[in-house]
């Protein structure tokens, strides 16, 4: 076993792996061993293992798989044919076939990191033949993601500081976010509604309810699943006079929408608008929500 572990030293320092760009080593193991003075990680694997024949040891070379590849969000090891790997045994009478490594490179099994493994999972999923145009292109959106998160954590590991303040003014924008998220929430439906009715006037009087039993579903005022709109807003008005006078309107405008003729217009754009307006500054008035 000294003789195994002293080649292996010998062929990892004597013989190290190129540098990326460097000449292609000799295919004849023995021009790369005393002329070229390079070696592959291949033929240094054979070197190893004809050394140690000559000295009579049993050596064997052995073809497996081994991945640290797992899926970003199951954690289950992915195995493909990428991960076929070599390596060489040594027999031992008391402990059997060791395997040795016979190399400088880092252990290539390390764990990696999340962002890290996520990404060579979505580079080899793409990769396949068969995936479809849409899981690919579910695919590339993500590894570009990814990959915006790999920039940052590297932006984060070099440059602390701004990377620091950056964050700090992130989580301030998102603490105001939360902090006006009713108001930026009814900014956002009060934009949706104006759009729907801008492009669907004829059913003005559904969107205008839509919109209204979003907006009460989020101020937790929800709709049940067995009422109908009449018995909701019922429901709503009971002991508010103003806010029951100001229902009334929309939901006899919503039913003749919905169950009236066809094509028959029961409310126009802006009165919708206006209904709107004035039912949010009733329930402002009364504290209602």
């Amino acid at each position: 076993m000294a003789a195994a572990r002293a080649i292996e030293r010998y062929l990892v320092e004597t013989f190290p792996t190129p540098p990326p760009g460097a000449p292609p080593a000799e295919r004849d193991l023995t021009k790369a061993l005393f002329d070229s003075g390079r070696l592959t990680e291949g033929q240094r694997l054979s070197a190893f293992a004809l050394m140690l024949r000559c000295l009579d040891t049993p050596t064997r070379m052995v073809e497996g798989y081994r991945s640290n590849l797992r899926h970003p969000l199951s954690g289950q090891i992915e195995v493909t044919t990428d991960h076929g790997i070599v390596w060489p045994e040594v027999w031992q009478a008391r402990h059997g076939w060791i395997a040795f490594a016979v190399t400088d490179r880092p252990d290539p099994l390390g764990e990696p990191g999340w962002l890290e493994n996520a990404e060579r999972f979505l580079l080899l999923r793409l990769r396949l033949a068969e995936t479809g145009p849409l899981e690919r292109l579910a695919l590339e959106t993500a590894l570009v993601l990814v990959r915006l998160l790999l920039e940052l954590k590297l932006l984060l590991a070099s440059h602390p500081l701004p990377a620091a303040l950056a964050g700090l003014l992130v989580l301030l924008l998102l603490g105001l976010a939360w902090l006006f998220r009713r108001r930026i929430g009814d900014g956002l439906q009060d934009w949706q509604l104006r759009r729907r009715l801008r492009h669907d006037p004829e059913r003005a009087a559904l969107h205008l309810y839509a919109a209204l039993e979003r907006w009460l579903h989020r101020r937790r005022l929800p709709r049940d699943r067995h009422e109908t709109a009449s018995e909701y807003g019922r429901r709503l008005g009971d002991g508010e006079p103003a806010l029951r006078a100001a229902l009334i309107p929309v939901l006899k405008a919503f039913n003749d929408c919905r169950y009236g003729p066809p094509g028959h217009s029961a409310l126009a754009p802006d009165e919708a608008l206006l209904h709107w307006r004035r039912i949010r500054r009733l329930a402002d008035e009364i504290d209602w929500l």
